[in-house]
Parts: C-alpha cells; sequence; structure tokens
C-alpha cells in the first residue's frame, strides 16, 4: 500500500500469514468447511461467540455487531456456497458503499476508510475506528480506491471441525 519495498519486507518478515491466500489456499479451505458441515450439524450457541469475535467487529446479524459491514441478518444465509465464498475470498465481491479508500495529503498523512462525503471543497473519509475525517481537497496528494476488501482473508483457518460447524449453524440460523 505505501509502495515501499522496504518497509513490504519488513513487515512481510514480522507477519508472513498476512499475505494473501492462493487459489489453492482458499479452495482447501472451502473443501475443509463443506467436509465439516457434511459430519454433522454445530450448536449454533457455541458458533455465537465465534461470530462475534470473527465479523461482529464490523458486521452485524440479529441486532449485533458493529455497521461498518454489511448487516448480514437479511443475507441469503442458508447458501454455504456463497458464504463460503464471501468469506474465503472477501476481494472477490465488494459491495457497493463497502470500498475503501486510501488518501494520502500533500503532508504526507496516509488514511484509509470509507467515503462517505466527496465535493469540490473537502472529502470525508470514515476510518475503520474513530470519527470521520474531512481533508480539504487542496489538501489532498492522492484519493485511490483499493482493490481489497478491509476483510481480512484466512478468518477461518484458526477454527477446528467442530468450531467451523458451530459457526456455521450460527451463522445459517
Amino acid at each position: 500500500m505505501l509502495k515501499d519495498d522496504a518497509i513490504s519486507r519488513s513487515t512481510g518478515k514480522l507477519w508472513p500469514a498476512m499475505k494473501p491466500a492462493t487459489p489453492e489456499e482458499k479452495n482447501k479451505t472451502i473443501a475443509q468447511v463443506v467436509k465439516s458441515m457434511k459430519a454433522g450439524k454445530g450448536d449454533p450457541a457455541a458458533g455465537h461467540p465465534l461470530f462475534i469475535a470473527k465479523c461482529g467487529s464490523c458486521h452485524k446479524l440479529f441486532n449485533e455487531g458493529r455497521s461498518i459491514a454489511p448487516d448480514l441478518t437479511g443475507y441469503d444465509r442458508k447458501n454455504l456456497d456463497d458464504m463460503l465464498n464471501n468469506i474465503v475470498d472477501p476481494s472477490s465481491y465488494i459491495r457497493e458503499g463497502y470500498g475503501s479508500w486510501h488518501v494520502t495529503t500533500t503532508n504526507g498523512r496516509t488514511i484509509i476508510g470509507m467515503l462517505k462525503a466527496r465535493n469540490d471543497k473537502a472529502i470525508t473519509i470514515q476510518p475503520f475506528t474513530g470519527e470521520p475525517v474531512t481533508v480539504n481537497t487542496a489538501q489532498v496528494s492522492s484519493l485511490e480506491p483499493m482493490e481489497t476488501s478491509i476483510m481480512p482473508e484466512r478468518l477461518l483457518d484458526e477454527l477446528n471441525d467442530k468450531q467451523l460447524k458451530d459457526f456455521f449453524s450460527y451463522l445459517m440460523k
């Protein structure tokens, strides 16, 4: 994002798992979840805290969670294939209005968030935490849409089979 090779190498050493999942890794995760779900039902009550921990910081479901990302309550959550594709590969489809923008100001400040307002005098960005930030357009060096979702990949990687069943039982109820 900062277009600096030295920073990219350093962060890659510190957080090696932060690289995007390969198509093969995504397919493997999807196959694992499908296998777990075919092995029996999960416990929605046990899946609730998993949803809150993995998704609730951005998504709302049944009036719980935050409104940074779409409210999942009205979605077709019974369609496991769609749910899996959206969770495992969140950048494949970013719903309109939920895309991220990268703002760089003339003094080098970087702001990332959702574009809330824009006119010829100012832009307002809603960072994912904190209050909206309004910047005079004369102070904007660049304003670029981000190609990736703010939703991280690999959210399901640390869940065992029981947790996967519980998580999806809650999500799909």
